[in-house]
């Protein structure tokens, strides 16, 4: 019986071997992460505390400490950057006019 999900494990655990990427991660993002061997992957090779979050649009069945999205990770990724530039556009014109910023 095999030990993840598909072979495409291995060369995740492959590319680790030859460039060491995983040692100091806490946090990954898997894209078009179905069926899901590389999350198991990183389940086993992230320091604690981790996070890691799995997006598909095809089902990703369950894992422990894996948060997983069914849907278009480019969907995800929009909505992140809209937010990102506005609180950039926002830090950017106040600083500008030297409005005091109260973060909390």
């Amino acid at each position: 019986m095999e030990r993840y999900r598909s072979r495409a494990a291995y060369k995740l655990l492959e590319i680790d071997k030859k460039y060491n990427l995983l040692k100091s991660c806490n946090s990954a993002v898997d894209l078009g992460a179905a069926p899901g061997s590389w999350s198991e992957v990183l389940i086993e090779k992230l320091n604690s505390p981790r996070k890691i979050i799995a997006i598909d649009l095809l089902e990703v069945k369950p894992l422990k400490n894996v948060q997983i999205i069914k849907g278009d990770f480019m969907r995800v990724l929009l909505k992140v950057l809209r937010i990102t530039t506005l609180f950039i556009f926002f830090f950017s014109k106040a600083f500008a006019a030297d409005i005091p910023i109260i973060v909390i």
